[in-house]
């Protein structure tokens, strides 16, 4: 089965974790405050979990007694439309909650996977990522087709989850917390801030260059306003922007076609063009037509070339760069015709008999 999401305690940290899956987790937490998390996302988006196959850790282990809480959990599911899926906890200490989780979810027609094996702490599995033999989501191909599917802000947000960002306040990814304009994106599910906890220092990609998080963040949005500036997000906020040091805002109104190249390098900087080369030049930005046959550049290919020279990843400009540009702007600068450059040469020029 293929799950949409992992909500529930530390067992459901370390399945979100192994499996790249969204959702909302938090250590420590018991049945009731799960599912008062489970009420807040629903409340927000009524329609969440519609259809929706999350996988749910009770917090049995933080509170054994708290049946109540995992009943409320289940009802609050189902009501909302959800086909949850129960995960089970560490054989051996917990096997009288087991076999009530087993009881309750067989009651209510839902599915519960089991107990499992536990590691040296006989609370937690050993790996996270074997466990009940749950598969991954699909890996993203970064030589995938250059296709068009209409995608909307979750779309874009499962995504980046998958680039190994931290993706929140939207109702499919944890639900949506204060502080957020009542008729702005946040609060219509339009909307998600995207966060860069990986360590301080570490590469946007794999065998990249390491940049401090505020750097990988400044440069996420960065690359996030050059898609708005195409059409393809509605508004993106991040560092130098009020409220956004930390964060980058991103939303979208509907849906927009977005192709996988377009969304690997608004995650990391960089994608792999269909020939199979790394680039870290915005996809489309390269479509400059060529006109070497022709013997010459027309003025809309030096603008495009021009355009081209801003789009490229933030970053210092070389004297090299500095100096293609102000060649190509005099390049561009408007030229007199040859009747006005007559006309000027003979305003220019003596009368015929005057001294």
């Amino acid at each position: 089965m293929s799950y949409t999401g992992v909500w529930g305690d530390s067992l459901a940290v370390g399945l979100q974790g192994a499996l790249g899956l969204g959702g909302s987790a938090k250590v420590g937490l018991g049945p009731s405050a799960i599912a008062d998390m489970l009420q807040s996302a629903i409340t927000s988006n009524p329609s969440a979990f519609k259809g929706a196959k999350p996988l749910i850790s009770s917090g049995l282990s933080n509170n054994p007694q708290d049946i109540q809480g995992v009943k409320r959990q289940i009802a609050l599911l189902k009501q909302a439309g959800a086909n949850p899926s129960f995960i089970g906890l560490a054989q051996g200490r917990y096997d009288a909650q087991n076999n009530l989780l087993s009881q309750l979810t067989r009651q209510s027609g839902v599915g519960f996977l089991g107990g499992f094996k536990p590691g040296s702490d006989a609370v937690h599995p050993e790996s996270y990522s074997n466990l009940y033999s749950i598969p991954k989501p699909a890996a993203v191909s970064s030589s995938s087709s250059s296709s068009s599917p209409s995608r909307g802000i979750v779309d874009i947000g499962k995504y980046l989850q998958r680039m190994g960002l931290r993706v929140g306040e939207n109702p499919a990814f944890g639900g949506v917390g204060g502080g957020h304009s009542p008729t702005g994106y946040h609060p219509k599910g339009l909307a998600i801030d995207v966060t860069d906890w990986r360590p301080d220092m570490a590469p946007a990609y794999e065998g990249g260059p390491k940049l401090d998080w505020k750097t990988r963040t400044g440069n996420l949005s960065w690359r996030g306003k050059q898609l708005q500036k195409q059409g393809l997000l509605s508004e993106v906020l991040g560092p130098g922007d009020p409220g956004h040091d930390t964060h980058v805002h991103m939303a979208l109104e509907g849906t927009k076609p977005l192709t996988d190249q377009q969304l690997e390098w608004l995650a990391t900087g960089r994608y792999k063009t269909a020939e199979g080369k790394l680039t870290d030049i915005m996809p489309g930005a390269d479509l400059v037509a060529s006109t070497q046959q022709k013997g010459e550049s027309s003025e809309d290919d030096l603008s495009s070339l021009m355009s081209l020279l801003q789009l490229t990843k933030p970053k210092q400009r070389t004297l090299q760069e500095v100096m293609l540009e102000q060649t190509l702007g005099e390049a561009l600068a408007p030229q007199p015709s040859m009747s006005q450059q007559f006309l000027a040469e003979y305003m220019s020029s003596p009368l015929p008999g005057v001294r």
